[in-house]
C-alpha cells in the first residue's frame, strides 16, 4: 500500500526551515507516528499473482475491471477462482477498499479448501499475507502478525519453499509495522534463502528488498552498510530476470541507502538510473513512485528545487491517471513540502487539501489523519489559529455526523483538539474534550477506551495535576495491556516515567522501566527486553551508580547472546565497560572494549569496531596515557577511512584533536615550551578533520570550531599567515550561518590572528564586534574573554624569535611558570593556545551525552555522560551523584531538582563514544543560556526538564530550536512535543524564544559594521 515512505516524511521536515525563513508558516511533514509508517508489501501481491498481466501497465479501475473478467471465466473452477480471487483482492488492495481486499481473500481461502488444496501453499500464503496487510492499514498488526505465524507453521510443516518465503516476508511486514525492525530483517533474511533454495528469483528479489528496508529503518551503524549489500544483491538478481520494474525498485533503495549515508551525489545518480528502469518497464505506478522520491530526495538535499517540483507534479499526474489514490496522497505529501520550500504557501494548502479530499473518498483513518494533520499545521504555521482549530473540528463534525459511527477515527480528531488547544494553553477546553473521549461508545474495543483514557492522563499532566494523571495512567495501561498491545503499553509506561520523572520520584521511574521490561518479557520481545535492560542500566548508573547498573547490564548480554544477536551483545558489553569505568576498573574495561571489537569485526561492522578503540583512549585519557589514547583513535580513524564511514572517520578524527590539543594545554598550564612536533600533530589532526567535514552535509557550525582551533594552533607555531587565513575562512562560515555565537568565536579568532601580524587596529576592531554580539547573547564568561581579548589587541606585540614554521627547532628560551601566570586567564598572547571547543555547536547536550529519539529499537554503544567528570570537588570519576544533599537539620531529605535532573538526564543518555572531556572555561551550553535569558525564572529543574522535552524532538542547540520554532511556529512545535509524547510549553514562552532568535538574526552583522 502506498504511503509518505521515510525519506519522503525527511523531505517533508526538511522543508520547515526555509518557510520558517520566509513566512513563520507550518511545515507540511506527516506526524512523527505516520512518517515511520511501515510501508507494506500490499503491491506486491499483484506481482505474485500466476497470470503475466501487470496492474499497473493500464489504469488501477481497467486493471480491476480486467481482474473480475478473469475471476467470472474462472467460477467454479477450484484453484483457478482462488488465484483469479487473489488478483482482484490484490487490486482492490491497490485501490484502497480493504473492506473488499480482505473479503475476497477470505473468499480465496474457501476456495481453496473446497478444492481440497491442503494448507501451507503459496496460495494460502498469497492470502494470507493480503490478510495480514489489510490488518496493518486498519492499525492492527498484532493480529496480522498471529495470522502470518500460523501460516508460516503451516508453510514449513507442508516443505513448500516457494510458501515458506511468502509468508515470511508477510511475517517481516507485520513485524516492522510493530515496530521491529530487527525481527523484520531476520525474517526477510529467511525468507530470501529459502526463496534461492526453492529457486523462486522473484521470491528473492521481494526478500532481498524486504530486508534493505528492515536494515534502513534499523538505525544500528551497519544498517546502510547492509542495507546496501541487500539492494546491491537484489538489483543483480533483478537485471539477471530482465524485470525493469523490479530494477527500478532495487535502485530506488539503493538511493535511500545512499542518503542514509549522506552520500547525495551518488543517492541522486541512482535514483535517475531508477527513472530510466521505470520508464523501460512501462509501468506507470512505479514510474509514479520514482518520480516521487526523486522529488524527496531532492528535497533532502535541497538541490534542484525545479526539478524537484517537476517530478512531484509528474508524480502527481501519473498516480492521478491511473486511478492509484494512495500514491497521488503521498505524492501530494511531498509536493506541499516543496511548495513550502518554493514559498508556495497557497499551493501547498490547495495541495493538502487536495489530499484530505482524496482520503476522505477512500475512508482511510490513516490517510485522513495524516491530511488533517497537514492542513492543520499549515494553518497554524500560518497564524490561522482559529482556521486551523476549525479544520480540526471539522473532521471531528464529518466523522460524529456519519450513520456508521468510527470510534478510532472520532478519537483521532479528538485528539488533535486536544493537542491543538493545549497548544493554545487553553486546558479547561482540552479537558472537556478528553472527557468526550472517554464518552465515545467502545463497544468491544478496549484498545480505543485505553487510548482515550490515556490522552486524559495527558491533559492532567499537562495541567500538573499529578494523581489524577497516575490514575489515568495506570487505568490505560490496564485496559492496553489486556488487548495485547504491547507497543502501546511501552507509550503508556513512557508516559508514567515522565510524570515520576517530573515529581522527582526516582524509584517510581525506575520501577515504571522495570515495568516495562516486564512487559516485554512477558511477550516474548526478547531484543526489546534486553534494550530496556541496557537503558536501565545507564539510568541506575547515572543515580545509584555502578555497582547497581551491572547487573541489568550483564542480563541483557546474556539476552543478546540466547538469542543470537552478536550487534545487540557487542552493544551490550560496551555498557558493561562504562559501568566498569565509572567503578575505576581500567583493565576490566580495556578487556570488554576487545571482546565488543572482535563481535563488530565479525559482523564487519567498521564504525562499530572503531566505536570500541574509542571507548578504550577514553579509558587511557583518565588514566594519563595520553600518546596511546592518541594511537588508539587513530586506528579507529584507519578502520573507518577503510570502510567508508564518513561520519564515524570524523567522530575519531575529533577525539584525536581533542586529545592533541589536550597535550598542548598540559604544558602551557605546566609553564613548559611546547614541542614543535606536538603542534604539527595537532595541525595534522585538525586539518584532516576539515576535509572530512566538508564531504559532510550541514557541518557549517563544526567547521567553524575547527577553523577556529587550526587558527590557534598556526598562531603557536608562529605561521600568522596561515592563522590570518583561517581565521577570515571562519568567519565567512559564520556570516553565511548568521549565528551570533559562532560568528563570536570567529570574530576573537581574527582578532588574534591579526594581533599576531601586528596589525592592531584590525585586531581591536575583531574584538570589540565579538564583544557586541557576546553582549546580545547574554552570556558573562564569553563576553567577559571578549573584553579581555580587546585589551590583548591593544597591546603591542612582544618580540619572539623569527617564524621558522612549525617544525621549528628555535633554541629560545621556554617561558617560565611566572611568566605563565602573568598572563591575563581570559586575553592569551599571541603564542598562547586557546581551545575553541564549542560542545553544542556538535549536536551535543551538555555532558556529552548526544541525544536522539526517533530510534529504532537496537541497542546502544559507549558512554553516557554519566561516566565524565561533573566538576563537583572532591568527587572521583563517574562517582554517582549523592542524590542526599548535606543539611544540618535532615539527612534523609532528598533533594528533589537534583533527582528530576538525573532522571531526564539518565532517561535521555544514550551509550555512545564520547569525546574525552578537557576543562575548558570557554564551554559553555548555549541552549541553556537561550533558555534562562528568555525565563530568568525557571529553576535548574524546570530548565533540565525543558530541554529533555526538546532533546525528545532531536532539538539539541539553540540553532535548531531557532530553525524549528520558525519552521513550525509555535504551535507545530508544541504538537511536535506531543507527537513524541511529551508536554508542550506555553505559547508566549515560545514565542519569547523566536523573537530572541530573530532578534539574534537581525542585529548580528551591525556588530560587524562600524558605521552601525
Amino acid at each position: 500500500v502506498a504511503r509518505p515512505s521515510p525519506l519522503a516524511a525527511s523531505a517533508a521536515a526538511a522543508s520547515a526551515s526555509t518557510l520558517a525563513a520566509r513566512r513563520g508558516a507550518a511545515g507540511a511533514s506527516s506526524s512523527p507516528a505516520s512518517a515511520s509508517a511501515p510501508a507494506l508489501a500490499a503491491g506486491r501481491a499483484a506481482r505474485e499473482d500466476d497470470s503475466d498481466t501487470s496492474l499497473v501497465k493500464v489504469s488501477l479501475p481497467d486493471e480491476l475491471r480486467l481482474a473480475k473478467l478473469r475471476l467470472a471465466k474462472a467460477k467454479g473452477l477450484g484453484t483457478a477462482e482462488a488465484s483469479a480471487l487473489l488478483s482482484v483482492a490484490a487490486v482492490q488492495l491497490a485501490l484502497g477498499d480493504t473492506g473488499q481486499a480482505a473479503d475476497l481473500a477470505g473468499r480465496a481461502l474457501a476456495a481453496l479448501r473446497e478444492a481440497g488444496e491442503p494448507e501451507g501453499t503459496v496460495r494460502h500464503a498469497r492470502a494470507t499475507r493480503i490478510l495480514a496487510n489489510v490488518n496493518i492499514v486498519e492499525e492492527r498488526p498484532g493480529e496480522g502478525l498471529h495470522l502470518c505465524q500460523e501460516c508460516l507453521t503451516a508453510c514449513v510443516e507442508a516443505g513448500d519453499g516457494a510458501a515458506e518465503a511468502v509468508a515470511r516476508l508477510a511475517v517481516a511486514d507485520a513485524q516492522l509495522a510493530l515496530g521491529r525492525p530487527r525481527e523484520a530483517m531476520k525474517e526477510a533474511a529467511l525468507a530470501a534463502d529459502v526463496a534461492k533454495g526453492a529457486k523462486d528469483q522473484r521470491g528473492a528479489v521481494a526478500a532481498l528488498q524486504a530486508l534493505a528496508a528492515a536494515n534502513l529503518r534499523f538505525g544500528s551503524s551497519g544498517g546502510p552498510r547492509k542495507a546496501a549489500q541487500a539492494a546491491e544483491e537484489a538489483l543483480a538478481l533483478a537485471r539477471a530476470l530482465g524485470d525493469a520494474k523490479e530494477e527500478s525498485e532495487a535502485l530506488l533503495k539503493l538511493s535511500k541507502v545512499r542518503l542514509a549515508k549522506q552520500e547525495l551525489e551518488a543517492a541522486y545518480s541512482q535514483c535517475e538510473q531508477a527513472v530510466a528502469a521505470a520508464q523501460r518497464s512501462g509501468c506507470r505506478r512505479t514510474q509514479a513512485l520514482v518520480q516521487r522520491e526523486m522529488a524527496a530526495l531532492l528535497l533532502v538535499a535541497r538541490a534542484e528545487m525545479e526539478t524537484a517540483v517537476e517530478a512531484v507534479e509528474e508524480a502527481i499526474r501519473l498516480s492521478s491517471e491511473i486511478g492509484d489514490a494512495l500514491g497521488e496522497i503521498a505524492a501530494r505529501h511531498v509536493a506541499a513540502s516543496l511548495y513550502i520550500q518554493d514559498d508556495r504557501l497557497l499551493d501547498a494548502m490547495e495541495t493538502a487539501e487536495a489530499a484530505l479530499a482524496l482520503a476522505r473518498e477512500l475512508k482511510d483513518r490513516r490517510q485522513i489523519k495524516e491530511a488533517v494533520d497537514l492542513v492543520v499545521q499549515l494553518r497554524a504555521g500560518d497564524g490561522q489559529t482559529e482556521s486551523a482549530l476549525e479544520a480540526a473540528q471539522e473532521e471531528l463534525d464529518l466523522v460524529t455526523a456519519g450513520d456508521n459511527p468510527d470510534p478510532r477515527r472520532e478519537l483521532a480528531a479528538l485528539q488533535r483538539l486536544v493537542s491543538l488547544q493545549l497548544t493554545s494553553e487553553d486546558v479547561e477546553a482540552a479537558t472537556k474534550t478528553a472527557e468526550k473521549a472517554l464518552q465515545l461508545e467502545f463497544g468491544d474495543d478496549k484498545k480505543v477506551e485505553g487510548f482515550a483514557m490515556q490522552l486524559m492522563a495527558e491533559v492532567h499532566l499537562n495541567a500538573r495535576r499529578y494523581e489524577q494523571a497516575l490514575a489515568s495512567a495506570t487505568k490505560a495501561q490496564r485496559l492496553l495491556q489486556g488487548e495485547g498491545d504491547i507497543r502501546a503499553v511501552s507509550n503508556v509506561l513512557q508516559l508514567i516515567f515522565d510524570l515520576h520523572a517530573e515529581t522527582g520520584n526516582e524509584s517510581e521511574a525506575l520501577r515504571s522501566r522495570h515495568s516495562l521490561r516486564l512487559v516485554y518479557q512477558a511477550a516474548g520481545w526478547r531484543d526489546e527486553e534486553a534494550t530496556v535492560l541496557l537503558g536501565l542500566s545507564e539510568m541506575i548508573l547515572q543515580v545509584r551508580g555502578p555497582r547497581e547498573a551491572l547487573k541489568p547490564a550483564k542480563e541483557a548480554v546474556a539476552i543478546f547472546q540466547d538469542i543470537g544477536d552478536k550487534t545487540g551483545e557487542a552493544s551490550g558489553i560496551l555498557v558493561v565497560a562504562q559501568c566498569q569505568v565509572a567503578s575505576k576498573a581500567a583493565t576490566d574495561a580495556l578487556r570488554s572494549t576487545v571482546s565488543a571489537r572482535r563481535l563488530f569485526q565479525s559482523l564487519f561492522d567498521a564504525a562499530g569496531e572503531a566505536q570500541c578503540l574509542l571507548v578504550a583512549a577514553e579509558v587511557y585519557t583518565r588514566n594519563g596515557a595520553w600518546d596511546e589514547a592518541a594511537r588508539v583513535a587513530r586506528e579507529a580513524q584507519k578502520i573507518c577511512q577503510k570502510g567508508g564511514e564518513t561520519k564515524a572517520e570524523g567522530d575519531c578524527l575529533e577525539v584525536l584533536v581533542q586529545l592533541r590539543i589536550s597535550v598542548l594545554q598540559k604544558e602551557e598550564e605546566s609553564g613548559r615550551r611546547h614541542k614543535p612536533a606536538d603542534i604539527e600533530q595537532a595541525v595534522s589532526a585538525v586539518s584532516e578533520l576539515i576535509q572530512i567535514l566538508d564531504q559532510l552535509p550541514e557541518t557549517e557550525e563544526r567547521r567553524i570550531t575547527i577553523l577556529s582551533q587550526l587558527s590557534a594552533l598556526k598562531l603557536l607555531a608562529q605561521d600568522n599567515e596561515g592563522a590570518l587565513k583561517c581565521a577570515d575562512e571562519a568567519l565567512k562560515l559564520a556570516v553565511v550561518l548568521d549565528r551570533p555565537l559562532p560568528m563570536g568565536q570567529a570574530l576573537v579568532c581574527l582578532s588574534e590572528a591579526h594581533h599576531g601580524l601586528g596589525q592592531v587596529r584590525d585586531a581591536v576592531q575583531a574584538a570589540e564586534d565579538a564583544v557586541s554580539l557576546f553582549e546580545q547573547l547574554g552570556d558573562p564568561g564569553l563576553l567577559e574573554n571578549a573584553k579581555l581579548a580587546v585589551e590583548q589587541a591593544k597591546r603591542p606585540l612582544p618580540e619572539r624569535p623569527p617564524n621558522t614554521g612549525p617544525s621549528s627547532s628555535s633554541s629560545a628560551p621556554a617561558p617560565s611558570p611566572a611568566d605563565s601566570v602573568k598572563r591575563p586567564r581570559g586575553g592569551p598572547s599571541s603564542a598562547e593556545f586557546v581551545h575553541r571547543e564549542m560542545p553544542h555547536l556538535h549536536g551535543q547536550p551538555p555532558g556529552g551525552a548526544s541525544s536522539s529519539s526517533s530510534q529504532a529499537p537496537g541497542p546502544r554503544r559507549g558512554f553516557s555522560s554519566a561516566v565524565g567528570l561533573d566538576g563537583e570537588p572532591g568527587r572521583h570519576a563517574g562517582q554517582p551523584s549523592s542524590m542526599r544533599p548535606p543539611s544540618p537539620t535532615r539527612r534523609d531529605e532528598p533533594n528533589q531538582e537534583r533527582r528530576r535532573q538525573q532522571l531526564l538526564a539518565a532517561m535521555e543518555a544514550r551509550a555512545a563514544p564520547k569525546v574525552p572531556e578537557f576543562n575548558d572555561s570557554r564551554t559553555t551550553s548555549q541552549l541553556r543560556l537561550v533558555l534562562k535569558h528568555v525565563r530568568p525564572d525557571w529553576t535548574s529543574s524546570e530548565l533540565a526538564i525543558v530541554q529533555e522535552k526538546f532533546s525528545a524532538i532531536k532539538v539539541d542547540t539553540a540553532d535548531e530550536l531557532f530553525k524549528q520554532l520558525n519552521a513550525l511556529g509555535s504551535r507545530g512545535f508544541n504538537q511536535k512535543l506531543k507527537d513524541a509524547d511529551r508536554r508542550p510549553l506555553k505559547k508566549e514562552t515560545l514565542d519569547a524564544i523566536r523573537e530572541y532568535g530573530d532578534r539574534e538574526r537581525s542585529e548580528a552583522l551591525r556588530g560587524l559594521d562600524p558605521a552601525a
